[in-house]
């Protein structure tokens, strides 16, 4: 059975709302570009796992889970695909890299080299996985649970190919992608959860999946909020601001919606700050009537809580 969140997706829209909010002028722009690839290509890279993973077939009690977000006070970390049986974990982490591969077994350094020759540096994958493998014993320690961690990383890539790899290297092409896990498997002959503890097991990580809110992008680039272009985009065109006259009409192609002010505000607590306000909603939508802007806060996507300050508005966990 899997388990599929869509926390990167998610990511991804927000990301790609942040760049249509934000100057190119903006000295953190070409790196947002670049974050917004990397993490474009391992969404495809992980498609592509998730395909080979459809072959897989148990005769144990398992659960697999993808896109798992964990944290442990200041350590967080995300795991692209958790196999839970009822005799091991595996951590198994899909790399979307092509063309040849390099490690070099001295320096520890993974590369592959560019069409003028140089070498480009990528994270080490074997150690990327050493450290989820790490992050994972610590969390069923804590927890009390007797499970043992292994795992590996697969190349996604079709013309990915890995010329240089050190033995101990826990990187494989995705075409072994079954066998290895197999291998990994017949490691562990002992069931130590029952079938109801991995039940429980998968019920606990989706809770945590559900819970799991990142940062607004403005604290993970560092950006002010002043930085950020307001008004509601034009579904249409991409354009912004779109004018509130009793619907929402576009300046620019002319097109009119009764609800475009619904993806501002997710992108306002997305990008911005995870709460907002009725004034901050006028301010960041450009509407000046209280009691419309009240009205357009009524949404099933958002939670309301009074406080002394007034009545503040959050996404549901479920968002």
């Amino acid at each position: 059975m899997l388990r599929i969140t869509n926390n990167i997706r998610n990511r991804l829209s927000t990301m790609r709302s942040l760049l249509r909010r934000l100057s190119q002028d903006q000295p953190k722009y070409e790196q947002i570009i670049e974050d917004y690839r990397l993490r474009e290509v391992g969404v495809l890279g992980e498609e592509r796992m998730k395909k080979k993973l459809a072959e897989l077939r148990l005769q144990i009690p398992y659960v697999l889970l993808q896109d798992v977000n964990l944290a442990d006070g200041e350590w967080k970390t995300q795991i692209d695909f958790l196999l839970i049986t009822d005799r091991v974990c595996l951590v198994l982490e899909a790399k979307n890299i092509s063309g040849e591969l390099y490690f070099d077994d001295k320096t520890e350094e993974f590369y592959r080299f560019n069409q003028e020759g140089n070498k480009k540096y990528f994270p080490n994958p074997h150690y990327q996985v050493l450290k989820n493998i790490r992050f994972m014993e610590n969390w069923f320690l804590r927890h009390n649970i007797p499970l043992p961690v292994t795992g590996a990383a697969f190349m996604t890539a079709k013309n990915s190919r890995l010329v240089t790899k050190p033995p101990v290297y826990r990187v494989y092409k995705l075409e072994t992608l079954i066998e290895k896990i197999s291998a990994m498997l017949s490691h562990f002959s002992s069931p130590l959860l029952s079938y109801d503890d991995i039940s429980h097991l998968k019920n606990t990580f989706s809770f945590i999946q559900e819970h799991f809110k990142p940062p607004p992008l403005c604290n993970y680039y560092k950006l002010h909020h002043s930085e950020i272009e307001t008004g509601v985009i034009c579904p249409s065109c991409g354009q912004l601001p779109m004018e509130w006259k009793m619907i929402w009409l576009c300046p620019f192609c002319g097109f009119k919606s009764r609800d475009a002010h619904h993806s501002a505000i997710k992108d306002y607590l997305t990008i911005v700050k995870p709460t907002i306000t009725n004034k901050e909603f006028r301010q960041f939508c450009h509407v000046t009537s209280v009691y419309t802007a009240s009205r357009m806060l009524r949404l099933k996507c958002l939670d309301a809580k009074n406080l002394t300050s007034g009545r503040v508005y959050t996404l549901k966990e479920s968002e």
